[in-house]
């Protein structure tokens, strides 16, 4: 009986220690751009033109990069928890796709198409699309 003892004190010491790093992990929240500074204020048909003709040049000055971007809201999707505004920008086939963060979800609800938004995000990059990430919306 004894040796039992001595076996369920390490590993239950070892449960609680893992269970103080899961409550740390899932208490963390991700870090918000709120704080962040600007690297770029750009209109939205300006941003998708300089994608498109020259990505790699693109890339250097917007790719992981806090940016604000000005544009017409075309459409809001909500989809798997995650809301998104695409954003027109006098391309057809080419739209900025602004992927909210969570604490945006309340002030999204009172957008309608057609609107003129202000947004920062961080820029992911181009694919037929220019992704933007934590998005918040800022006042016009």
């Amino acid at each position: 009986m004894n040796k039992k003892k001595h076996i369920f004190i390490p590993i239950g010491l070892l449960l609680i220690v893992i269970g103080f790093f899961c409550l740390y992990t899932i208490s963390r929240k991700t870090p918000s751009i709120k704080n962040s500074d600007v690297e770029a204020t750009i209109q939205s048909g300006t941003l998708i033109t300089s994608f498109l003709d020259n990505e790699k040049q693109a890339n250097t000055k917007y790719l992981n990069k806090v940016i604000e971007v000005q544009g017409t809201i075309k459409d809001i999707n909500f989809l798997n928890n995650r809301h998104t505004i695409v954003l027109s920008n006098g391309y057809k086939d080419h739209y900025i796709l602004c992927d909210l963060s969570i604490d945006q979800l309340e002030l999204s609800k009172n957008l309608k198409k057609g609107q003129k938004i202000r947004v920062k995000g961080v820029c992911k990059g181009y694919l037929k699309d220019v992704i933007l990430l934590q998005c918040i919306l800022l006042p016009n």
